[in-house]
């Protein structure tokens, strides 16, 4: 959990090292309106079931960790 926290503080959206493990959610989960401002929602696969849904704001440059479930969330079904 350490190197995904240090991850997301260093660089949220760089998809290099897993392409496959980090990814903007889509339709309805795709955004997420935080302090009044509308930003992108991510999401990074940490385990097979385990992931961590956040928002980066690049402006005040802060990620918002939106949601951590140990096991897939349902919502992306």
């Amino acid at each position: 959990m350490r190197a995904e926290r240090e991850r997301l503080r260093l660089c949220p959206l760089d998809r290099s090292a897993n392409p496959r493990r980090t990814a903007r959610l889509r339709a309805g989960l795709a955004t997420r309106r935080l302090g009044g401002v509308t930003l992108p929602q991510w999401q990074h696969e940490l385990t097979s079931g385990g992931r961590i849904w956040y928002c980066p704001a690049k402006d005040q440059r802060i990620i918002w960790v939106t949601k951590v479930e140990l096991t897939h969330p349902k919502a992306t079904d």
